[in-house]
């Protein structure tokens, strides 16, 4: 610290600027704060998740959002035996096991089908049976089904 005029000063260097451009106490170095518009990464997935696309479903077009859109497409994969899709929607819902088969045996109560494909039920059952018992197969075993 160097005395000039009376003054005590210190010497500008790298993490020491100069005084008059140093904040001034109790003023924000930012006063107008974050723009309205300026969001993170996930406001930017949910806004996007969100978004409405149109989808042909049936030979019908219909609009959803893109996360229904992939909540659907996941759903399909793990119906056509695909396993890293279905464990994903069994550890997402630890239910899973239980509402299959609750529905099924409800819709067999009503003699109606909960899927329209055939050997859908067989498969819901064959992999509601896995995940209960936590020993995960893509096929299975010859008199389970």
């Amino acid at each position: 610290m160097t005395k000039r005029n009376g003054k005590a000063s210190y010497e500008v260097g790298f993490g020491k600027p100069p005084q008059h451009s140093q904040f001034q106490r109790g003023q924000s170095g930012n006063p107008r704060g974050r723009p309205k518009g300026a969001t993170g990464f996930d406001a930017a997935l949910i806004r996007e998740l969100e978004a409405k696309i149109i989808v042909t479903e049936g030979g019908a077009r219909t609009t959803m959002s893109k996360g229904e859109a992939a909540a659907k497409r996941l759903v399909e994969k793990a119906l056509k035996g695909d396993m890293p899709a279905l464990r994903y929607v069994a550890e997402t819902d630890r239910n899973f096991a239980e509402k299959v088969e609750s529905r099924i045996k409800l819709a067999q109560g009503e003699g109606t089908s909960v899927v329209t494909e055939s050997g859908d039920e067989e498969i819901l059952r064959h992999f509601s049976e896995q995940a209960r018992n936590g020993n995960w197969s893509a096929e299975p075993e010859s008199g389970e089904v």
